[in-house]
């Protein structure tokens, strides 16, 4: 299935498509995904009310039916309150041009019946290793897709709380898997990293973030990135919302006119930060260089704005970037790479006018692995 065909919906629209993005929406692969289990007995989830079980993450994973190569492997880490469909549409697009897929729903901070609980951020990098030990690890003879992984061209993206999962498993010092190569955050949070933190590891990373997101708030989060992350670049979109990058906001009524009201609403009933300080000090703050602030950043201190920009032509923007980004650094093609990274940097914001790009600074050298 194309990922276009899903958001030309109504309340999706999108505006034509310049023929240089094309490239970078689908390529020549058709597309299948399926659903599998790795369980990490190591880390036992404990639920309220309940005895620890082994952690068992349910993967859905996305894959090209006809490419016999060597795949880069992505793993999506996806928001609060969602799950591992939350970001499909990227998903679908990066596997028809012959990547592997991952994404994993998170124990405790997906949708489920029996709660949430944000705390559980901390297990989360773990997740993302446990995922791409569980690919890696697959029998040849019983991989749902053709060809194999290539160890070398392993990648991370999440949004929101997903972004934050990103940002932690690729850089921090203690959790962070060697593995990744590059690095996508949508929209997560950035306001508890200092530049410290980013010392010890040389990823190339890539924010893409709504200049109207008023959960993680862009101006003290995003907006941080080109000057905080070396070797990173910043995306912004104009007028996108924060939960218009999630899967499930095609499927909101059109008279909403934000889909922040609706995550705002969300997170003022199930999103709990009385323990912040206590997480970010076992995430090792504040001597690894992450912040705790003095107070606990709140979602949705100013009200979302009525109308955000559609949501189709958001996501589409942000799928192009993200393939773009991937592109310029796992394309098999030298002369590939090239290109994704001058379209990410020149032409993304002539073909989409709402888009602006960023670069930060150049890494100083050294050996940072």
């Amino acid at each position: 299935m194309l990922v276009l065909v899903p958001l030309l919906s109504a309340c999706a629209a999108l505006a034509p498509r310049p023929p240089r993005a094309v490239p970078f929406v689908h390529g020549p692969f058709h597309v299948a995904h399926g659903d599998w289990v790795f369980v990490d007995p190591w880390r036992p989830v404990a639920r309220a009310g309940g005895a620890a079980t082994p952690r068992r993450l349910v993967t859905r994973v996305w894959f090209p039916l006809d490419d016999r190569g060597a795949h880069p492997l992505v793993v999506y880490s996806h928001g609060f309150l969602s799950t591992r469909d939350g970001g499909a549409y990227l998903a679908e697009s990066l596997a028809s041009r012959g990547y592997v897929v991952a994404a994993p729903d998170h124990p405790l901070t997906r949708w489920a019946p029996w709660g949430v609980r944000g705390d559980d951020i901390v297990n989360q990098p773990g997740d993302v290793s446990a995922v791409i030990d569980g690919v890696l690890g697959w029998d040849p003879a019983r991989r749902p897709f053709r060809g194999s992984i290539d160890a070398d061209r392993i990648g991370v993206m999440g949004l929101s709380f997903g972004g934050l999962t990103t940002t932690l498993v690729a850089f921090h010092p203690a959790l962070r898997d060697r593995r990744i190569a590059a690095a996508v955050s949508i929209a997560g949070p950035m306001s508890v990293f200092g530049p410290r933190f980013f010392a010890t590891a040389s990823v190339p990373f890539l924010m893409i973030a709504g200049d109207a997101d008023v959960i993680v708030d862009y101006r003290t989060n995003a907006l941080r990135v080109p000057d905080t992350v070396p070797d990173a670049a910043l995306v912004t979109i104009a007028g996108a919302s924060h939960t218009g990058f999630d899967e499930g906001a095609r499927l909101l009524p059109c008279f909403i006119g934000n889909s922040d009201r609706v995550g705002c609403w969300a997170l003022e009933r199930w999103l709990d930060l009385s323990r912040t300080p206590d997480v970010l000090r076992e995430l090792g703050a504040p001597e690894n260089g992450m912040i705790v602030p003095a107070t606990t950043p709140e979602p949705c201190r100013e009200r979302p704005p009525a109308h955000a920009l559609a949501v189709g032509r958001q996501q589409v923007v942000a799928l192009v970037a993200v393939s773009a980004f991937f592109e310029s650094r796992f394309a098999p093609d030298p002369a590939a790479r090239d290109a994704a990274a001058q379209y990410l940097a020149d032409g993304l914001a002539t073909d989409f006018p709402e888009a602006t790009y960023r670069n930060g600074r150049a890494i100083d050298g050294g050996d940072t692995g």
